[in-house]
């Protein structure tokens, strides 16, 4: 379970995008009566905190996203092989200039990873992004939805030590734990994947032909 009530309070949003209000919607309650046990989906912890689950985490996501109303005909086009987080990264990517993109999608991935970005390329990673397994991208696509909430609110030029503050505000979401819950891989291409070992170290093993 991830916790909804931490990703709504570093979005920005208002009070009526709450978790709490959020599964009160219509189109919501349509996807929570598929669960034949609604607590597995959404339930809250003692300290009042709000836990979805992975489905109902990326939708909720999705939900707070930043300038979500600005782009409705982008996201109502999303089909069945475009996850809303490659439509986010693409959506950012377009919006912001490079050297604002490259700086939080390298620095996520440092502080995700636990390692120099340089070293991914040394272990096979062609493409960061396109490489990243489904977990990686969810927690990456989270992070960089709540980063921009900062950015639009900033009225001045954006540097390193501004972007280095939102990278210390929302480092939490950061947390490699989240992905070890689900599997163990990070990166895979047509050559090699990139993976956790027993020693929690991130090693590279080529496919088998």
């Amino acid at each position: 379970m991830r916790n909804a009530t931490e990703l709504f309070k570093s979005s920005g949003s208002s009070d009526k995008q709450g978790p709490g209000n959020w599964i009160r919607r219509k189109e919501v309650k349509k996807v929570l009566d598929k669960y034949g046990d609604k607590l597995m989906a959404c339930h809250k912890d003692a300290e009042g905190q709000w836990l979805f689950d992975d489905r109902m985490f990326d939708l909720y996501s999705q939900y707070i996203t930043p300038k979500e109303k600005e782009v409705p005909a982008e996201v109502k086009q999303i089909n069945e092989s475009q996850e809303w987080y490659d439509v986010l990264m693409q959506s950012f990517k377009k919006e912001t200039n490079e050297e604002v993109y490259e700086y939080l999608f390298r620095k996520a991935l440092e502080d995700l990873l636990q390692i120099n970005y340089v070293k991914l390329s040394k272990l096979g990673v062609k493409d960061p992004w396109k490489d990243a397994t489904p977990p990686v991208k969810k927690m990456l696509a989270s992070y960089i939805s709540v980063c921009r909430t900062r950015l639009d609110s900033y009225n001045k030029r954006v540097d390193t030590h501004f972007m280095d503050s939102i990278r210390m505000e929302f480092s939490k979401i950061l947390e490699r734990g989240e992905i070890l819950r689900v599997q163990r891989e990070y990166f895979s291409n047509d050559e090699c994947k990139v993976f956790l070992d027993n020693r929690m170290n991130l090693v590279s093993k080529p496919h088998e032909k």
